[in-house]
């Protein structure tokens, strides 16, 4: 976690609507205006202008150096400061179901790898704008 934002977009995930952060959270990521959809596929520009194709891991990648949350925390001092830290969708934890329940409850207070996997195949290439031949 770090005091500045280094060009990152906030975000909040409100942890109340899975599916409406979700949603939300593509429009976050289209809106930056680095990705595209090149017919189907997302790509980005590299430092020499060449299109260059997007995977799951490239895109996990991006997400954390370009969307990050902001929280308010209590220094030493007595002060409060803002702290931003980057969203990096960590896979839940597995349930042994072979024990017996109650299990816990999924934490959707923090977007996971089944969100960024959801946004990366289904949401976001809709949302990107097109390359134009």
């Amino acid at each position: 976690m770090t005091d500045k934002l280094n060009g990152c977009k906030i975000f909040h995930w409100s942890g109340k609507d899975r599916e409406a952060d979700t949603a939300k959270l593509a429009d976050a990521i289209a809106a930056i205006g680095e990705l595209f959809n090149d017919d189907g596929k997302i790509v980005r520009l590299n430092g020499a202008g060449e299109k260059v194709g997007v995977n799951l891991a490239d895109f996990r990648d991006y997400l954390t150096e370009r969307i990050a949350y902001v929280k308010l925390v209590a220094r030493a001092d007595g002060k409060w400061q803002r702290e931003y830290a980057p969203y990096w969708c960590a896979p839940q934890p597995r349930i042994d179901t072979s024990k017996p329940g109650p299990w816990p409850e999924p934490d959707e207070t923090t977007p996971d790898d089944k969100v960024l996997d959801e946004i990366y195949r289904r949401e976001l290439l809709w949302r990107l704008p097109r390359v134009q031949s």
